[in-house]
């Protein structure tokens, strides 16, 4: 290479471009740099809350864990195991009452069944009745009756 063909830059080497150029590369640079000054403030808002969430979880479960092996018990705690106990005593009181409910329904069904099936064969003996009354009326008519 000769010496024409070389470039030399210093701090007075002046730069011929477009100022439209120049200001769409600085708005470019200044974009990117806005930008990943928000992703990374971002992911520093997740990481903070994913190690919250983290340490609640593990608070709550070490807690829970002593509650159930009954090392840790708490007024609240006693309050709702009172609770529980009441409402499975009157569970319990709802399941019997129901199922004597059911028993007195199905023998409420039972004389239903029975009722209705009288009320037919009463119905059916009356229909009887009253053709052996109507035969007996026709033979009566006809002068074969006998007079009683």
């Amino acid at each position: 290479m000769s010496d024409e063909d070389s470039l030399n830059l210093s701090s007075n080497t002046r730069v011929g471009m477009p100022i439209r150029n120049l200001a769409f590369i600085v708005s470019v640079a200044a974009g990117a740099v806005v930008g990943y000054t928000q992703l990374e403030g971002r992911i520093g808002d997740l990481e903070t809350a994913h190690k919250l969430s983290s340490s609640d979880l593990m608070a709550v479960t070490k807690w829970s864990d002593e509650l159930q092996r009954g090392l840790l018990s708490t007024s609240a705690t006693q309050e709702l195991f009172l609770l529980l106990e009441m409402t499975s005593k009157s569970v319990s009181a709802l399941e019997t009452d129901l199922a004597d409910f059911g028993k007195a329904v199905s023998v409420n069904e039972q004389q239903d069944l029975k009722i209705q099936f009288l009320l037919d064969r009463v119905r059916a003996s009356e229909a009887r009745l009253e053709a052996l009354r109507d035969s007996f009326s026709d033979l009566k008519a006809n002068g074969n009756g006998g007079s009683h």
